[in-house]
């Protein structure tokens, strides 16, 4: 659109995009002077040549300090040659830091020149009115008067301005230009640094004041209590279905999405910025209604200000009247009232809000997001920042501190949950609100404008002339084909074949808005929009209805960001320790991972240095967060396992039978379904946790994503694995040295079965991989260590006990073996051994045991046993050796003398050693034969064609 460069209004419509500049601006100096403070508050990060660094710069900064502001760097000060000789290290650390500074200066000098401009035009800002105008203006006051509170908390402020000054001195012969300018605005107290802002916006209190003034009816709302809300059925939809869909609904939606923390802010800031007016007890009134309903007010992402406190300090010392004394006693009483009654008052918005976040259209989604994001806001950062600074904010593990009971409550999680459900149905339906508000821009608010047009475009100039018909032409030349390459949705709202994609951009149209409300609101223009009421909120409803379309992650990002939690993780993490500690909240504690995602809203593109460890950081987050939540699942299904187990060992034979005797000599009436039943943890586990971490399938942290089912079943695998290799520990006899006791392989086997049944059973509520779980596992078990954790596993227990206490006694004839019954059988009496051989080395046992360690596990334990034979083989090598002389000619004569050969035969040495090996390689061999047939049965069924290879194989050979 063309404009004609001549008179103020093209100078006033200007400064629209200078205001949006300017604030923008804002956002990013002070996301500068934020990560400033972080990286010189951090050790790792803090250079070694700042004050408390490295010795060698101490004495140079004892004169720099003492020095400040004036130094002369033309004299040759020796204590200042070590900031010389690493000057240009030092100054490419400083530099960004000092600069930011400067930058500090200049948007201070074009805020008094926005100021003087708007005085010189007589503009009028009302938020009811000119909203966007209004808003962008009271920001820029705040975010003012938050530099210099974040400024007066950079400790190493002066160290930097007068380091960096000495060093350009020394290589420019002259002072940097902003340096005297920065020292007389920034290095003074906070309270004085206030004062002097003061001074500067005094002169044009008025403006101010009536910016503030206009929030009263919208400020109000926002402060009633959940009762009131209730009874004016706030944002309840089944009150009045018929205006659902209303579109008269959005007009002053952009009012209502303003967070309540940011109104707080223009009212504190902006009062204690023309303070004399607080004599009025109107305005006062509105001041003091904030007071009562926060102690802290909110600086920058986790700064905050104890407000109550700062008020009566500044006041004090910068307000001498009459008044002062009455309005500083009534901020105490305020900070009283804000102490006992705030609490309870959002805790109870926070229920009502709770139970009505299900019921939305999409004018509504996005009022009580913002209703619900602010209260979160709210809660945060008073239960971070207590009023009673003895009070802990951490309480024991399984014990919440009173603070946690007072602001928090157990609720908050279900609160977050229904938020981040609304966020992704707003993104998963955004084709479909983008195609009804299309054709909404086609088929309603272009007509209506046009016919609002028809009777004042000939009050107009030329200009707005221009402006107004450019937007009537934009939102009126759609056509059903434009809406369809648009938003890939036909008319009947099936997804369009069409791959073609049209992006709408309707930036200019919320520009050209902006340019009206500045130039509207001043005395010079031909109309003020308070005066056309119907046009104005027909122009508000319209760019709202744009910002559906074009801005709709934008919009989702303005009312419902969640990521103010990235600064505060110890809270998080005590919110999600709660959750899962709570029963009826342990369905949402998937939110928490979740919100993860939203940190990286918190970067500024003016600070891309920050982005990186936001952004690492938001990763580790989650995946502790998820780690957390799959522990406590994994401790659910261990306990189910438990169950199931002791339940297959109920029906074991050697069990069953006594417990059916036992069913028959007591008669019993049939039990109930449900009274009196004891309910497990994992009882309720699956119906209601399982089903949410598959709400969203991947949790998107900057460049990586996250699944929480690889999470989930990664960590049960794990723990599964060592859960296994603890059911078969070696345990000590009691009164028995040597002996220790393994479970029954027949025994862990049909645990594993129940194992399995679980796991089974987990799947159908959480979709698990479960042929890759069981395969991994049972594979690590079938190998001498696992691979996670190195540890032994039930391979290497069942070995060790075989071969080395089940050996020992059978080679001790405690046990001999029967080929008849395929098992050795117990000849000692049980004071001997402690267990029977019958129950550990049958043909069922060894069955179980290679169904168990599968036939990589029967190789280990059968090439353990023949490593045993060899050591053995080799003993008897060396007694043969050792009897070779007398072996030799009783070789000869065994048969031709066979007195003399028994003779001989007399003399041989270590005989009964000799008969003693070969009976334990017997025994030996034995074992390891039925181990053997045991597995080639079981292997025929399990691995049919594997074994039938094999057997043609050796038939072919043979």
């Amino acid at each position: 659109m063309t404009y004609n460069p001549n008179s103020s209004s093209a100078k006033l419509m200007k400064l629209a995009e200078k205001f949006f500049i300017l604030c923008d601006r804002q956002q990013g100096v002070m996301t500068r002077l934020y990560h400033m403070k972080t990286v010189l508050s951090t050790p790792e990060f803090r250079p070694p040549f700042l004050p408390g660094g490295e010795k060698v710069f101490d004495s140079g900064w004892k004169l720099l300090m003492k020095k400040f502001p004036a130094l002369d760097a033309k004299q040759n000060h020796s204590s200042l040659q070590p900031f010389v000789q690493h000057s240009k290290e030092i100054c490419s650390y400083i530099s960004p830091f000092y600069h930011d500074f400067a930058d500090c200066l200049d948007l201070r000098h074009n805020l008094t020149e926005l100021l003087t401009t708007f005085a010189a035009e007589s503009v009028h800002l009302d938020i009811t009115v000119n909203t966007d105008t209004t808003k962008m203006f009271l920001d820029l006051i705040t975010n003012q008067f938050a530099i210099i509170v974040l400024i007066s908390r950079i400790s190493d402020m002066r160290p930097i301005l007068a380091l960096y000054n000495f060093l350009y001195e020394q290589s420019n012969m002259n002072s940097e230009p902003s340096y005297r300018r920065l020292c007389e605005h920034f290095v003074d107290p906070v309270e004085t640094l206030v004062r002097n802002l003061h001074n500067e916006i005094y002169p044009y209190f008025r403006l101010i004041a009536d910016a503030l003034a206009s929030l009263q009816p919208i400020f109000i709302h926002r402060t009633l209590r959940a009762k009131n809300w209730n009874d004016g059925n706030f944002l309840n939809l089944l009150s009045d279905p018929a205006s659902v869909t209303h579109p008269v609904l959005s007009g002053q939606l952009s009012c209502q999405l303003i967070p309540f923390e940011v109104m707080e802010r223009w009212i504190l800031f902006g009062y204690l910025l023309i303070f004399p007016e607080l004599q009025d007890d109107t305005t006062f009134n509105r001041f003091k209604i904030v007071l009562k309903n926060t102690y802290v007010a909110v600086v920058f992402r986790d700064e905050v200000i104890n407000i109550h406190s700062f008020a009566q300090n500044f006041l004090e010392v910068a307000w001498n009247h009459k008044l002062a004394s009455k309005r500083i006693a009534e901020i105490k009483d305020a900070f009283s009232y804000a102490c006992s009654q705030a609490p309870s008052m959002h805790f109870e918005r926070r229920t009502y809000l709770r139970t009505n976040l299900r019921q939305l259209s999409a004018f509504l989604v996005f009022w009580s997001l913002s209703y619900a994001c602010d209260e979160l806001r709210w809660m945060l950062r008073h239960y971070a920042n207590p009023a009673n600074k003895k009070i802990s904010t951490a309480g024991a593990v399984n014990q919440r501190s009173p603070l946690f009971e007072e602001i928090v409550g157990h609720s908050v999680p279900e609160l977050l949950f229904y938020m981040d459900d609304l966020r992704m149905l707003v993104t998963r339906h955004a084709p479909v609100i983008q195609r009804y508000y299309l054709s909404l821009l086609m088929n309603y608010d272009a007509p209506g404008l046009s016919d609002m047009l028809r009777d004042l475009l000939p009050a107009m100039s030329a200009r707005e002339v221009d402006i107004f018909n450019g937007i009537h032409s934009q939102i009126s030349s759609f056509t059903e084909e434009t809406i369809q390459l648009s938003t890939g949705l036909s008319a009947d709202g099936t997804q369009s074949e069409v791959s073609a994609v049209h992006l709408l951009d309707f930036s200019s149209i919320r520009l050209d808005w902006l340019r009206l409300q500045t130039y509207f609101a001043a005395d010079s223009a031909s109309n003020k929009l308070r005066e056309c009421k119907m046009l104005l909120e027909h122009m508000q409803a319209m760019v709202f209805h744009t910002k559906l379309v074009d801005f709709l992650d934008e919009m989702l990002r303005q009312s419902s960001d969640c990521s103010l939690f990235y600064f505060y993780q110890a809270q998080l993490k005590e919110l999600a320790l709660d959750c899962r500690q709570c029963p009826s909240q342990l369905r949402f504690s998937i939110v928490f991972p979740s919100i993860c995602s939203q940190f990286v809203n918190t970067c500024h593109v003016i600070c891309p240095e920050e982005r990186a460890l936001v952004g690492s950081q938001a990763v580790d987050l989650a995946l502790f967060l998820l780690h957390n939540l799959a522990e406590h699942l994994c401790a659910c299904v261990l306990v189910r396992i438990d169950e199931y187990g002791a339940l297959a060992d109920q029906l074991a034979s050697h069990n069953a039978v006594s417990l059916l005797v036992e069913h028959r000599l007591t008669k019993k009436k049939k039990r109930s379904l449900h009274k009196g039943r004891k309910e497990t943890p994992m009882g309720t586990l699956p119906n209601s946790m399982l089903p949410n971490l598959e709400m969203d399938p991947t949790l998107r942290k900057g460049h990586k994503v996250i699944n929480p089912r690889e999470v989930v079943q990664n960590e049960l695998q794990l723990k599964l694995i060592d859960i296994l290799s603890k059911y078969t520990l070696l345990v000590p006899i009691p009164n028995s040295d040597r002996d220790r006791i393994v479970t029954k392989p027949s025994d862990l086997l049909r645990r594993l079965r129940a194992l399995l049944d679980v796991v089974v059973g987990l799947e159908r509520h959480l979709t698990l991989d479960i042929v890759s779980l069981y395969s991994v596992i049972m594979n690590q078990h079938t190998m001498f260590k696992d691979v996670f954790k190195g540890e032994l596993t039930m391979t290497s227990h069942y070995t060790q006990w075989y071969c080395e206490v089940f050996l020992w006694h059978a080679q001790a004839d405690h046990f001999v073996f029967s080929p008849t019954l395929k098992s050795f059988v117990t000849m000692a009496t049980p004071d001997v051994v402690r267990f029977r051989a019958e129950d550990y080395a049958d043909y069922n046992e060894f069955r179980a045991l290679s169904e168990i360690i599968g036939p990589v596990g029967v190789r280990f334990l059968c090439d353990q046993l023949m490593g045993d034979v060899n050591r053995r083989l080799e003993e008897l090598r060396k007694l043969v050796a050792m009897n070779r002389t007398t072996l030799e000619p009783l070789q000869e004569l065994a048969f031709r003398n066979p007195a003399k050969a028994k003779q001989l035969a007399a003399s041989l040495q270590k005989v009964e050693q000799f008969n003693q090996l070969l009976k334990e390689i017997g025994v030996t061999l034995s074992l390891r034969k039925l181990i053997m047939e045991a597995a080639h049965d079981v292997f025929k069924v399990r691995i049919v064609c594997i074994c039938i290879g094999i057997d043609q194989a050796g038939h072919t050979c043979n």
